[in-house]
């Protein structure tokens, strides 16, 4: 099994609260986490980094 530090996490949200939670607890679960609040930041982030798993609302305004 992989060391869940090198496991990268987007998490995908437009409620700060459920985004926030999810962050935290794979944070606290040892894995890396990034975030995006919308579908457009989300995809500036997936330009640049490679991530193992996305988490994405899938009832996001403007999606």
């Amino acid at each position: 099994m992989r060391n869940p530090r090198s496991v990268q996490i987007l998490v995908v949200d437009d409620d700060d609260l459920v985004r926030a939670s999810l962050e935290l607890e794979a944070e606290d679960a040892g894995y890396r986490v990034a975030t995006a609040a919308d579908g457009h930041a989300a995809l500036e982030l997936a330009r640049h980094n490679r991530f193992d798993l996305v988490v994405c609302d899938i009832r996001m305004p403007g999606v």
